[in-house]
């Protein structure tokens, strides 16, 4: 049952170095280097995830301050127009 106690702590942040040291490892070496592989991919795979909700966010902030900008620009353009239609 080593598997998916060593995928809930990689998943939750724990370095597969020391989530693999937290969980009892196979005897068979192969079974063994297959769960340091899987712990090393899903470590990577985390950090990777973390990273584009992190420019993830960074852009929709981004987008957010820009809507807000062109939604002034679009309403001093109006009153202009507005002003000199009357």
């Amino acid at each position: 049952m080593a598997l998916p106690a060593l995928l809930q702590l990689v998943r939750g942040g724990v370095p597969a170095d020391e989530a693999l040291g937290r969980v009892p490892l196979p005897r068979g070496p192969r079974q063994r280097k297959l769960l340091h592989a899987l712990a090393a991919t899903v470590e990577g795979q985390e950090q990777k995830t973390a990273a584009l909700r992190t420019e993830s966010t960074r852009i929709h902030d981004e987008l957010g301050r820009e809507n807000a900008r062109l939604r002034e620009e679009l309403h001093a353009l109006t009153s202009e127009v507005e002003r000199f239609t009357r």
